[in-house]
Order: C-alpha cells, then sequence, then structure tokens
C-alpha cells in the first residue's frame, strides 16, 4: 500500500504547539521514521511515496476507528446515560495505550496533571473521610475510593489525547461530522422531551427494565445539554467551512442548545455557551491581547474564589429574595460560603482529597465550583498546580493562534465552556466529567486535522447569528 506525504496527512507546521489537549505530532511526524518507511528511487522530489509497514497501518487505523466510534457515541452517550463517559473514555483510552507516538510521550500537562494528583493522593494522609473497613472486593467500596481512580482515569485520558494528533484528516472530518449531525438529532430529541414530560427518555427506561425517578426524569435528560454546550463551538466551525446548508445546521444547533437548556431549566450550559462565544471572537478580534486577559482571569479565578465567593454570599442573598433568581442558585451561595469558611482554617495544604464527603447535609458530595473544592480540599498548593496547569492551557491556544487564529478561538471556547460548567455544577472529581473534558481535547484535535490553512474567522460565524 503506497501513500504519498500528503495522504498521510503528517504535515509540517510552523509554531505547532505541544497542546495537552490539542496538537503537535504532525510536525514531527512529517518525516516517517526510517525504521517503517521506505522512499521509492523513481518519486520526484514533490511526490515522494512512502511504504508503511503493517504495524503502522494498523496503528493509524485503530486510531482513525477509535476517534469516529467515539463521535458517533458521544451524542447516544449524552442523551441514555452521561455517567458511561467514564467506561467508554477509559476503553479507549486503553485501546491507545500500545499506539502513542513517541514524540507524544511526555507532556508539560500531562505531568501538571500527576504533579495534582499525587498532591491529592499525599493529601489523603491528613483528609477526615476514609472509608470504613474497605475492601477492592465492593464494587460500591471501589466506586468511592477517588484516589485509586484518578489514578487510572489519568493513565487512560492521558494516553487516549495522546493518541489524538495521530488522527488523519479524513477520518477526522469523517467523525466531527458525525458528531455535528448527532448533536442536531440530540437537540431535536431534547426539545421534543421539553415539552412532553420526558417521555421518550422514560420508555426508554422502562423498555430496559431499568428504574424510573419521575423527580430526576428532566434532571437527566437535561444532562446532555452540557456536552453540547461544551462541544458546540468546535463543532460549529467545523460544519461552517462545509457550505451553507451546514451552516445553517451549525446556528440551529447552538440556538437549540441554549432553548433546551432554558426548557430543561439548567443554567450552566447556557452560561458556557455565551462565555464561549464570547472567548472564540475575543481570540479572533483581539488576538494575544485576548490570551493575556485569559491567563490573568484563570489566575484571578483560582486564587480569588474563596474570597470573592464568600463576599459575594451576604449580597447574593439580597438579590435572591427578590424574587430573580432560581433558588438552586440560593443554594449554591450557602455551599459557597460555607466551604470558604471551611477554606480558611486550613488555608496551605486544604482539608484532604474528598473531604468534601464528610459535611453530608452542609456540602451535597461536592461544592459545585471547582476552584473552590480544589482550594477547600488540596489548598493553596492544589489552586496553584490547578492554575499553572490552566496558564499552560492559554499558552498552548496562544500558539495555535499564531497559525490558525479560529482554530484557536474554538479551542479557547471549549476550555471556558468546560471552566464555567465546573465552575457552577459539577464536582472537579466526577470520573464522566473529566472523561468529557479529554474528549473535547480530542474534537480539538481532530478539528485541527481537518484544517490546512483555512481562515474560517469566528467572526464569520457570528455573522450569520447577528440576523437572529
Amino acid at each position: 500500500m503506497n501513500l504519498t506525504v500528503g495522504e498521510i496527512e503528517l504535515q509540517q507546521r510552523e509554531s505547532e504547539p505541544d497542546f495537552g489537549a490539542a496538537s503537535s505530532f504532525r510536525a514531527q511526524a512529517a518525516e516517517p521514521p526510517s525504521h517503517m518507511v521506505g522512499e521509492t528511487s523513481t518519486t520526484p522530489r514533490r511526490a515522494r511515496t512512502f511504504r508503511l509497514n503493517w504495524p503502522a497501518r494498523l496503528a493509524m487505523n485503530v486510531r482513525d476507528g477509535l476517534w469516529v466510534t467515539l463521535a458517533v457515541l458521544t451524542p447516544i452517550v449524552s442523551y441514555v446515560g452521561n455517567l458511561a463517559f467514564a467506561p467508554l473514555v477509559a476503553l479507549a483510552g486503553i485501546a491507545c495505550l500500545p499506539l502513542i507516538p513517541h514524540t507524544r510521550r511526555f507532556s508539560a500537562g500531562m505531568a501538571l496533571l500527576s504533579v495534582l494528583l499525587v498532591w491529592g493522593l499525599i493529601s489523603q494522609i491528613w483528609s477526615p473521610y476514609h472509608l470504613p473497613d474497605p475492601s477492592f472486593t465492593r464494587g460500591r467500596d471501589l466506586q468511592q475510593m477517588t484516589g485509586l481512580k484518578l489514578v487510572f482515569l489519568l493513565a487512560l485520558t492521558g494516553s487516549l489525547v495522546a493518541s489524538g494528533p495521530a488522527i488523519r484528516r479524513d477520518a477526522a472530518a469523517r467523525g466531527l461530522t458525525c458528531l455535528a449531525v448527532g448533536f442536531a438529532l440530540l437537540v431535536a430529541v431534547l426539545l421534543v422531551e421539553s415539552f412532553n414530560g420526558q417521555a421518550i427518555y422514560a420508555a426508554l427506561k422502562t423498555s430496559a427494565h431499568l428504574a424510573t425517578r419521575p423527580d430526576l426524569l428532566r434532571r437527566n435528560v437535561a444532562r446532555a445539554c452540557y456536552t453540547l454546550a461544551l462541544l458546540a463551538w468546535p463543532v460549529a466551525l467545523h460544519l461552517w467551512s462545509k457550505g451553507q446548508v451546514w451552516r445553517a445546521v451549525a446556528v440551529a444547533t447552538l440556538l437549540g442548545t441554549v432553548a433546551t437548556s432554558i426548557f430543561l431549566q439548567v443554567d450552566s450550559p447556557i452560561v458556557a455557551v455565551l462565555l464561549g462565544g464570547v472567548a472564540m471572537l475575543a481570540v479572533q478580534r483581539l488576538g494575544r491581547t485576548a490570551t493575556n486577559l485569559a491567563v490573568l482571569a484563570i489566575i484571578l479565578y483560582f486564587v480569588l474564589a474563596p474570597l470573592v465567593v464568600s463576599e459575594f454570599g451576604a449580597s447574593g442573598h439580597a438579590v435572591l429574595a427578590t424574587g430573580v433568581a432560581k433558588t438552586s442558585w440560593g443554594s449554591r451561595l450557602e455551599i459557597w460560603r460555607f466551604v470558604s469558611g471551611l477554606v480558611e482554617n486550613k488555608p496551605l495544604f486544604g482539608w484532604g482529597l474528598d473531604s468534601s464527603r464528610v459535611f453530608p447535609g452542609l456540602i451535597p458530595l461536592h461544592p459545585h465550583n471547582a476552584a473552590v473544592q480544589i482550594w477547600f480540599e488540596l489548598g493553596a498548593v492544589g489552586a496553584g498546580v490547578a492554575a499553572i496547569f490552566f496558564v499552560w492551557m492559554i499558552s498552548q491556544v496562544e500558539l495555535i493562534r499564531r497559525r490558525d487564529p479560529a482554530l484557536a478561538g474554538a479551542a479557547a471556547a471549549t476550555m471556558c465552556a468546560y471552566l464555567a460548567i465546573g465552575g457552577l455544577s459539577f464536582g472537579v472529581w466526577q470520573e464522566w466529567w473529566l472523561a468529557l473534558g479529554a474528549l473535547g481535547a480530542l474534537v480539538i484535535m481532530a478539528l485541527d486535522a481537518t484544517r490546512l490553512q483555512r481562515a474560517v474567522t469566528a467572526r464569520d460565524a457570528f455573522s450569520m447569528l447577528l440576523p437572529l
């Protein structure tokens, strides 16, 4: 099987970033290694032909197949059960372990996450949360062993992300299109569910002989909005390059994500889509100024989060008393104020991993704010490492911006959406949410693979929204 360099599509690019949530394998892989490539002597200089050995071809096909499979399953899993993202991504990570390109076996981002994990494991020494008589044979005990789960999850999601930059262009485009079509169908289903009392979801549960709680139907169906909000902008950017019909699908999906979030009464996906759009447009229009402001915002978020939410508590309750905000915001404010008070007692090292679990009734499993939870459980040390990681992520966005501003905008939008949702809804250590973050990184890498020297701008994407 003869492949030209263009067909292999591992192209040399200037200033290619080492994006732990993006790509840089192509820059190093533009010249395939000598042990797996043989150049024909008669091939012209501009059309050199390489022969890949069968293990290399198999690795490429497996990576491509895994990506397309994940893209097809993502909308389905978002609707039928978001908790399945953790085992789904873990299985893909296991399959990718032998497929990691040698140029991607070290990443500064992976190193920072490893430091954060090690610190979390150490903090278990003084954590007030301990399982009574834990057993590795009981599934419920394993489910509550957060440290052990995080070790495996980091290794497997890291494997998946490290293998992502080697996805070939055709497979990347095919997977993104499948994801976009799935999202459009998912929005249509969610709109129907918004007005039929989640009858479709309940029927599926019943047919699968699974217990259904009527009070949780809306919440479970609404979980799909978070996946839509997280990946909305990179998917929209992909569709924008495919023509007018696909652009209409992109706009409809974006507006549908916001509409279904309103109808299903979830706030953070709306915030995520809006802030993601602002981030995308800012990176495109303001360039390096936007990434510098993003660095400042991240530092302030992780450094000042406990103080801000504590001070906001009193004034926030005054606003809630007027009845202009939802009751759930009052619960959030109470949790944040309580946790911020605990942070003041142990600000340097924190209370220890999983200490949020020892305050039932006061903290429902987690504080519903990523920065506050990290401060509370891992202290200033953990908050500092987390801030450095996201600053590093922004540095990779800046490197991407130098060659493809629109792609950088999509990456910034995804990261902004992840932080927005994590700052309002979920716990830092929830496996499915961490797995979804890794999937977001994979989507950005696939989008990168589909883009050569296109200059589709975020401003263009917004131009279609303005008349609406």
